[in-house]
């Protein structure tokens, strides 16, 4: 049962006026609005990055439910509009939801000095620090694919799917599936480089591998769910669905079709 709640916003009027009136219906309802990430559900006000902001302030916690209050421009991730807060409540309260699992993408980095980790829910882009041609071997288990020649690599989670992943063209996947996607960015095809043109989707439990070629750059751009980070002397990449799971409250009217429809076309 739902007690404890925590809110995120960002700096927006919109998001503000709303973490507000949401607090204060909430308040009446009787549950405990707190400010600690000990919470048993934790609602995120604004858009997607907001959504996403709040997974990696809270360290993707697997334990309480997150869901989205939609404030922003294309909000896919979050469930409940402004007008729709009440019967939200009203069913958080009757315990009238259903709770989906999310995988996160865990991003390991070794480099010269050390080993850097990241997670994210919807992608990891890997590409040259000066937005130069990336050059990599491309890994899947130990065995190479291919040897990459272009603009760089997305690894996308199913949820992650319909961001990045799918203006680069991209597959969407339903969300239930258990699967990982590798999506080209500007792939150069040459005699000596031989890209796939399609994106590739592999088992979730599969180790997706990036070794960048000793002959360039092995400077890194990673970005994870947008947040971009210079990673130097990279030796190896390993993309993995982390074992852990987030959970997100979903409304029983949600249908992910329809969500497509109104968000995309």
């Amino acid at each position: 049962m739902i007690k404890i709640v925590k809110i995120f916003g960002n700096n927006s009027d919109i998001s503000q006026y709303t973490v507000e009136l949401l607090r204060e219906k909430l308040l009446n309802s009787d549950f405990n609005v707190v400010d600690s990430n000990n919470a048993d559900l934790i609602i995120s006000v604004g858009g997607d990055g907001t959504f996403l902001q709040t997974l990696r302030e809270t360290d993707f916690n697997p334990k309480p439910l997150y869901v989205g209050i939609q404030c922003g421009h294309l909000g896919f991730l979050q469930e409940i509009n402004i007008d729709e807060i009440d019967i939200f409540i009203e069913n958080i309260k009757n315990m009238i939801y259903n709770i989906k699992k999310m995988s996160i993408l865990r991003t390991i980095i070794e480099t010269k000095s050390g080993i850097n980790q990241f997670c994210a829910l919807n992608e990891t882009v890997i590409r040259e620090k000066d937005l130069k041609a990336l050059h990599v071997n491309l890994m899947i288990n130990d065995s190479l694919v291919e040897k990459f020649f272009g603009d760089g690599i997305i690894v996308s989670t199913p949820v992650g799917s319909t961001a990045y992943n799918l203006s680069a063209d991209g597959s969407i996947v339903y969300p239930t599936l258990d699967v990982l996607q590798i999506t080209h960015l500007a792939p150069i095809n040459s005699s000596s480089y031989r890209s796939l043109n399609n994106s590739i989707i592999v088992p979730s439990e599969m180790i997706i591998c990036l070794i960048p070629e000793s002959d360039y750059s092995s400077d890194i751009l990673v970005s994870v769910d947008g947040y971009s980070t210079v990673v130097p002397c990279v030796k190896k990449i390993e993309i993995v669905s982390n074992s852990n799971h987030i959970k997100s409250l979903i409304l029983e009217k949600y249908c992910f079709w329809t969500r497509i429809q109104e968000k995309f076309l």
